[in-house]
């Protein structure tokens, strides 16, 4: 179970079940991303971008970096906004607010396995040719983003939606 001073989750009066707020970041380095495989938690043996819950008072990008750092020992820049969504899994009663940020690496940055209890490897794959099982946000992102790695998003979030510059990143 992870920090409790770490996640800030919300009950739902009616269902009693906790709602969390999570960031993934999609890591860019040329044509690709990098993807680890996931262990030892929710959705283990699916392959999914670095990311964590967000810090009490952390904002989306601090959020983004430092999740990146803490699990790759990698450093990475010029975070953006790609979309937020609801990442709902009735089945295992978890319910997610997924930020998702991309950002860029120089080519010559090569992941570390930091975390080898959470992760059993980092890998960089193309966009357009992406493992299976993916990370159901990851899916999500995938479906609704297919350019993902073409296009930017400084300004505002793809497929018709709004970004409100007085949200804090």
């Amino acid at each position: 179970m992870p920090k409790p001073s770490r996640i800030f989750l919300v009950m739902d009066p009616k269902t009693k079940k906790l709602i969390g707020v999570g960031v993934g970041v999609i890591v860019q380095r040329g044509s690709s991303i990098l993807l680890g495989m996931r262990k030892g938690s929710r959705q283990s043996g699916t392959w999914a971008p670095p990311g964590g819950h967000l810090d009490f008072g952390e904002t989306w990008k601090q959020c983004a970096l430092r999740e990146v750092f803490e699990e790759t020992g990698m450093n990475v820049y010029d975070p953006e906004v790609v979309d937020v969504f609801n990442d709902i899994d009735p089945d295992d009663s978890h319910h997610y607010i997924a930020i998702i940020l991309k950002v860029k690496c120089a080519l010559s940055e090569d992941p570390i396995l930091m975390e080898p209890d959470k992760c059993e490897a980092w890998k960089w794959f193309s966009w357009d040719n992406l493992p299976t099982p993916l990370f159901s946000s990851l899916s999500k992102l995938k479906e609704t983003h297919p350019n993902l790695l073409s296009t930017s998003f400084s300004g505002g979030l793809k497929n018709g939606k709004t970004f409100n510059p007085r949200w804090s990143l």
